[in-house]
């Protein structure tokens, strides 16, 4: 029922594995693990991690794990919520499975959220000033096949795989944020809407949100052939892989190659596209993709 306590893990398997680690060199393993249950969270004055499987996963793999359960969570504050973990980090999310829904919902105002098939938010790679040995975050072979909505009263981003790549302000500018995504597939609507009329609903059928700080991110072979809508809000993007590429740093590399998208894209007012819904990154190499 209600949750109190800002920062803390929920999921069906664990509540963090690897979180508390200092070193950046951890390796945590969950390998062919299967969770059947169902998580449920109401009345939130919080900002836990949440997900099927665990409510953190940083500097690990995850290998041939596969989520049943529906994933559901109402919150006054600030959501992180996925059918598989809340919150990642430097991790290798490999042959993974969501095939529970996942809804995330904030009922209050200025409070973002996020929902998404295998991680809701993607954090930096590393401690600022070790560019040069930050590892990749990396989604490889990984499938959402769980209807995905999310609601709120400010911004709100929902994605198949994942919906929010999260540089913390005070570590920019460092070039610190470094995603792939390899052979991914949703089959899973997926629903974000806002009530506000000055905020941001973005919604991707493999990414949501990649926000500021000096990144890399790759999408290679990812395929979405369900719905993605988003709705409300001031400044609305869909898109049928990447939702909003945001970025305005020239360090910016992002690559969306050799993807796929079969589902509708729509988006109230502003920006919808089968491939990607908004881009203002330098550098993007966007090429032999297929609507």
């Amino acid at each position: 029922d209600g949750v109190a306590s800002s920062n803390i893990g929920i999921g069906g398997i664990a509540g963090s594995v690897g979180k508390d680690t200092s070193s950046f060199k951890a390796n945590v393993i969950l390998a062919n693990c299967t969770s059947n249950v169902a998580v449920t969270l109401t009345n939130c004055t919080a900002e836990p991690r949440v997900g099927g499987l665990t409510g953190y996963v940083f500097y690990g793999k995850v290998q041939n794990c596969v989520s049943n359960g529906d994933v559901s969570v109402v919150s006054s504050n600030q959501t992180r919520v996925a059918g598989f973990v809340g919150q990642t980090n430097r991790t290798h999310f490999l042959n993974c499975v969501n095939n529970g829904d996942v809804y995330s919902e904030v009922t209050a105002d200025a409070k973002a959220g996020r929902a998404a098939g295998i991680a809701s938010v993607i954090t930096r790679g590393g401690a600022k000033g070790d560019e040069a040995t930050a590892t990749y975050t990396i989604f490889e072979n990984c499938v959402n096949n769980g209807a995905l909505t999310g609601k709120g009263k400010q911004n709100v981003w929902v994605a198949g795989i994942g919906a929010d790549f999260y540089v913390n302000a005070s570590n920019w500018p460092a070039k610190d944020m470094r995603v792939k995504f390899i052979n991914c597939v949703n089959t899973g609507k997926v629903d974000s809407s806002t009530t506000s009329t000055a905020h941001f609903p973005h919604a991707g059928g493999i990414a949501g949100y990649t926000q500021n700080g000096y990144t890399e991110y790759e999408f290679i072979g990812c395929v979405n052939n369900a719905e993605v809508s988003s709705t409300g809000g001031k400044e609305v993007r869909a898109g049928g892989i990447v939702g909003y590429a945001y970025g305005v740093y020239a360090e910016q590399y992002p690559v969306v190659t050799n993807c796929y998208s079969a589902g509708s894209v729509t988006a109230t007012a502003t920006h919808a596209s089968g491939i990607l819904g908004y881009c203002n990154t330098p550098n993007a190499t966007i090429h032999d993709n297929y609507v």
